[in-house]
């Protein structure tokens, strides 16, 4: 699915729970709904951000130097990024009535929650976030494609565990770095 159509499906789901805005602090989410991946983190393809998502548009808080025109014109217009260093809190503040404002409280940290805690919006707890429930469906081209990675991990595990047993029967002592070195190499 394009950006634009996980967006409209996220919409459709926010109207039907009587959300007005949806808040979304999870990483892999916001990647996931935008189709955008980074290196910036560590062992993750997401990237910084936060979101909040209204009745048209999905306002993403991230740094804009890494925003290129490229990007903008994939996601189109439904898409707009502030500066990262913005407190979405603080632009709910300036709607003149009042929200309904979902959130997963269990994504977010101290400080966003308390944030929300002081606006004048009704907040309302999301039990499973609309985000996640369309991520945990698959196509099949992603089902494939999860059947070719353990198929991978299948062989390097069965491998590993043969190269060791291996040498154990040869009395050799085996080390976690010489064990850990092994599995990279396959």
């Amino acid at each position: 699915l394009s950006a634009e159509e996980k967006l409209e499906q996220v919409i459709k789901k926010n109207d039907e729970n009587d959300i007005d805005v949806l808040v979304v602090t999870k990483l892999e989410e916001i990647a996931y709904l935008t189709n955008l991946r980074s290196g910036e983190i560590s062992f993750s393809s997401s990237f910084k951000a936060k979101a909040l998502i209204n009745s048209e548009k999905c306002f993403i808080y991230t740094d804009l130097r890494k925003i290129t025109p490229d990007i903008k014109e994939k996601l189109g217009s439904k898409f707009i990024f502030e500066n990262e260093n913005g407190d979405f809190s603080k632009d709910l503040e300036d709607f003149p009535e009042q929200l309904n404002v979902g959130y997963d409280f269990y994504s977010m940290n101290l400080s966003d929650c308390r944030g929300l805690e002081r606006l004048k919006h009704k907040l309302i707890e999301v039990k499973e976030s609309p985000i996640a429930q369309m991520k945990a469906v698959k196509n099949p081209q992603e089902l494939e494609h999860l059947k070719e990675c353990f198929l991978k991990t299948d062989i390097v595990v069965n491998r590993a565990i043969c190269w060791l047993n291996q040498k154990l029967e040869h009395g050799e002592n085996i080390s976690e770095k010489d064990f850990s070195d092994k599995v990279k190499s396959l």
